[in-house]
């Protein structure tokens, strides 16, 4: 390092050490830091409020479309077992064949 570069460098530290005694500088620049930062807060927080609000009306329109696939899906079994009858007292065989069984049964029962 040269010696002129050595001065600058004496000035410069001696420089930054007055400024950052002077008591009024320090009170101007943390003031605006902090006016700034709350500037930015509230940039990021108005962005997150944003957000929140879009996806709590994701999640309230994906409940309702769950509401009403559940009352479809509801509706969908109950059509499906209209027609269906359960007979009592026949035991469940693996492999058997339900039509002909319950035709067995009501022939037997009717007497054809």
């Amino acid at each position: 390092m040269t010696s002129t570069q050595k001065e600058i460098q004496k000035v410069m530290k001696e420089a930054m050490q007055s400024i950052l005694q002077d008591q009024s500088f320090m009170e101007s620049l943390v003031k605006y830091v902090s006016e700034h930062l709350n500037e930015r807060l509230d940039e990021v927080i108005a962005k997150q409020q944003e957000k929140l609000e879009h996806y709590e009306k994701k999640i309230t329109f994906l409940q309702q479309q769950n509401e009403l696939l559940k009352n479809r899906m509801e509706s969908l079994d109950q059509n499906r077992r209209k027609n269906c009858i359960r007979i009592f007292g026949i035991e469940e065989c693996e492999g058997e064949n339900a039509e002909e069984l319950v035709q067995n049964l009501f022939n037997k029962t009717l007497k054809r």
